[in-house]
């Protein structure tokens, strides 16, 4: 299987053989600008959660798993950021943090 690596601001036609990694942050940081990062992040993708949810409830009238399931997760990987991150300021030490996303074809769905 290929893998393709590109900005985030290029787009172009993928092959569905292919795994798009999308790079979002790489890189040696010092604790405070990894908190503001990661809770950035996990702040959005809190929001995106909340939405959708928010939205599954006014049109099915019960809230959505898959939301709800991930709102517990992100409620859990947030508790550990904030951790890791006053561990590593309390050692006066730097942060790594490798953030992607990737896509790939798992299925196809029926028309």
């Amino acid at each position: 299987m290929n893998d393709l690596r590109l900005p985030i601001n290029e787009a172009r036609e993928v092959p569905l053989s292919q795994i798009l990694d999308i790079a979002l942050l790489d890189g040696k940081l010092a604790a405070d600008d990894c908190r503001d990062y990661v809770m950035k992040l996990i702040t959005a993708l809190e929001k995106l959660h909340h939405v959708r949810d928010f939205s599954h409830r006014e049109r099915y009238g019960f809230s959505d798993p898959l939301s709800n399931k991930a709102l517990n997760e992100i409620s859990e990987a947030l508790q550990e950021a904030k951790v890791i991150v006053k561990q590593a300021k309390q050692n006066s030490s730097a942060l790594v943090i490798e953030s992607s996303v990737r896509i790939k074809v798992a299925i196809k769905l029926s028309s």
